[in-house]
């Protein structure tokens, strides 16, 4: 599953990347009429969805790849005089090491970017969250699923490394589709409650008729 995780953390890492592009439409947009919005600040919410799609795309690739991994292991442990391998899964030194700095830099940019309440460092915060769970999820299942190939405890424990795959891949796609969902409420002309609308309309009137001056 490790290489299946660094797929979707090089998707992720383009997310974080189109994060200079996504926060130029913040930059000189329209103005907002009762939840909605207009000029250049539309690119905000867009360059999201569409960045949701890719997620979710890169997600489904996963579990189809893990499911592929699945069924050829079941295959091996099932099947006599199989010519089916088993998936070699390298937990060495190196990707140990770049899965926990993953780890900790990400939790580091996802307090940074909670902090800031706006769409593209919500789907920022999003992105930061999904790696720091996905990264933690494929260490722990990617070292079973070592010692289970190099025989230390049992061999049909290495499932687990690809059934993490797909736990965390339903994870991501569930959350994008909520940033997405997000994101297509407000491209859509989504307003407030009218019940709140008309409590500020009851509050404007008091102001102006205890303050005329205003």
């Amino acid at each position: 599953m490790v290489k299946l995780v660094v797929l979707i953390a090089l998707v992720c890492f383009g997310l974080v990347s189109a994060g200079g592009f996504v926060s130029y439409g913040r930059v000189g947009g329209g103005n907002h009429h009762g939840g909605q919005i207009g000029g250049r600040t539309r690119l905000e919410p867009i360059a999201i969805v569409i960045l949701s799609v890719i997620m979710c795309a890169a997600s489904v690739l996963v579990i189809y790849e893990s499911v592929n991994t699945i069924v050829n292991d079941a295959q091996y442990f099932t099947q006599q005089n199989t010519t089916k391998t088993l998936t070699n899964i390298d937990m060495s030194a190196l990707p140990v090491s770049v899965m926990v700095i993953t780890i900790v830099s990400k939790a580091i940019l996802f307090l940074l970017c909670y902090r800031l309440k706006t769409p593209t460092m919500s789907a920022l915060s999003s992105d930061h969250r999904n790696d720091v769970c996905s990264n933690i999820v494929a260490l722990f299942c990617g070292l079973i699923g070592s010692f289970a190939y190099r025989n230390k405890i049992s061999q049909e424990a290495i499932v687990i490394d690809p059934i993490g795959a797909v736990l965390i891949s339903l994870y991501i796609i569930i959350t994008w589709i909520q940033q997405a969902n997000g994101q297509v409420k407000r491209l859509s002309g989504h307003t407030a409650d009218p019940e709140f609308l008309s409590q500020i309309t009851i509050l404007i009137m008091i102001i102006l008729n205890n303050y005329p001056s205003i």
